[in-house]
């Protein structure tokens, strides 16, 4: 599991990775990396290659993947270059801050064309609505009528892992929350961060001169 959040601790990135792997059966082995750590070396790399599977887990930006994730995919591509043909399969996790699940589609793209340039077998991606609910959600049980899409969506991933079977293309899921109460709560976790920084609502509005 490669962990491509930009935060230190309690991402949905994070999260999403330590519920996907409290599903794999006791016989599966795991090992997560963070990308943005820079003290990534050869050693570390090599945990990576011996793996049977990569699961690649980032939150959108831009629709795009984070730079930092972009520099460890670099630096993964040259290891790659000077190891023996070895067949790894590749995932891919992403969340986004829009409401619907399908805005993660061009990031899942980008990271099928980095399998098909370094060798990895693209197996499939799982793109994730309303990423600030699902990661502020913890305390919500995923059995709940509001986080069940995107758990069924998990428990799928969870099958592909184990099996090697997937489904013929992307498979994109928002939480069962209305969208105008979505949009309604992003507002709300704005304004308090601009409290939090001495700022008024007025001022989230104020042009950049």
């Amino acid at each position: 599991m490669i962990n491509g959040s930009p935060k230190i601790k309690d991402s949905c990135s994070e999260y999403l990775i330590d519920e996907i792997t409290k599903l794999l059966d006791n016989k599966t082995e795991v090992t997560v990396c963070n990308a943005s750590d820079k003290t990534l070396n050869k050693g570390q790399f090599n945990s990576i290659y011996n793996c049977d599977a990569i699961v690649f887990v980032f939150p959108l930006y831009v629709d795009a993947i984070p730079s930092h994730l972009i520099s460890f995919l670099e630096a993964f591509q040259k290891y790659l270059k000077e190891q023996p043909v070895k067949n790894i399969s590749a995932y891919a996790v992403s969340n986004c801050g829009f409401f619907e699940g399908n805005q993660n589609k061009y990031a899942l793209d980008i990271i099928e064309n980095y399998c098909e340039r370094t060798g990895l077998i693209w197996k499939y991606g799982l793109g994730i609505g309303a990423g600030p609910f699902i990661g502020e959600s913890k305390s919500i049980s995923w059995k709940t009528f509001i986080k069940k899409p995107v758990f069924n969506a998990m428990l799928d991933f969870k099958n592909s892992l184990e099996t090697g079977e997937h489904p013929n293309g992307n498979i994109f899921v928002t939480a069962k929350i209305p969208r105008h109460m979505y949009i309604w709560a992003a507002h709300i976790g704005w304004r308090k961060q601009a409290k939090k920084n001495n700022l008024k609502t007025k001022d989230l509005y104020t042009k950049l001169k």
